[in-house]
């Protein structure tokens, strides 16, 4: 089955070849997937480079991670569809996990997976590879199924059968995807599936800050199902 890959941009010239690299470097076969570039109204070469490097591009000009995603999902072509963002790199099996787990998997309809971390302090990179994972996986058996927006993929029909993303959110789309999709269907956790994505928001923000307007987002959408708090540009 056809595999779309999704990476939403804006004003990623910075990061965008490392991430499309990673893309086109996998253990799956080429032909079994596709890469969508959403340029997000980005003001530099981001479109450019992503179109010299062989990727499908979309414009969607209203800004916003959520419109971005969601563009690229309706675009796809694939009866799956994954997602990364512009400033990580996947692993190079990556996406063989991914067919491979829905192949085996029939009654799964979406996955997430490890996270690692480009950057930041020793004590960022162990907090990142295990207490995500962790918390990624309580998050599960707590019926609060929880994407990692770097690291996760969905089956196409199960996408649009809940609407897809909620395009009101500045941010946490990911999270209230998981959400609707838990009531449809099985979502599990893939420690095999491996992104690693760039520290530069915690190296901007501080370690302390993040975490709380993560563990903010988390709790207003998780639980108290009010609007997300958006995360600012820092490019």
């Amino acid at each position: 089955m056809l595999i779309s890959v999704v990476v939403p941009a804006h004003n990623e010239e910075k990061y965008i070849m490392n991430c499309l690299d990673s893309l086109r470097n996998q253990s799956l076969d080429r032909n079994q997937y596709e890469i969508i570039v959403v340029d997000n109204a980005s003001t530099d070469r981001t479109p450019y480079i992503a179109e010299g490097m062989g990727a499908r591009v979309i414009s969607q000009p209203q800004k916003g991670v959520a419109m971005a995603r969601q563009t690229g999902f309706m675009a796809a072509r694939g009866g799956i569809m994954a997602s990364t963002d512009a400033d990580s790199v996947v692993a190079p099996d990556w996406l063989e996990v991914i067919s491979d787990f829905f192949a085996t998997n029939p009654e799964f309809i979406g996955i997430t997976g490890s996270i690692r971390l480009l950057g930041g302090t020793k004590l960022d990179q162990i907090v990142a590879r295990y207490g995500s994972s962790a918390f990624l996986k309580v998050n599960i058996a707590l019926g609060k199924s929880h994407f990692a927006g770097v690291n996760f993929a969905v089956r196409k029909e199960a996408f649009l059968k809940v609407g897809g993303f909620d395009l009101f959110q500045k941010s946490a789309e990911d999270f209230i995807l998981s959400l609707r999709l838990k009531g449809i269907g099985k979502i599990a956790f893939c420690p095999e599936m491996i992104t690693y994505t760039s520290a530069r928001r915690i190296e901007n923000r501080g370690r302390i800050e993040f975490v709380k307007h993560t563990l903010n987002n988390y709790i207003r959408v998780g639980w108290l199902r009010k609007t997300a708090l958006e995360f600012e540009d820092i490019r």
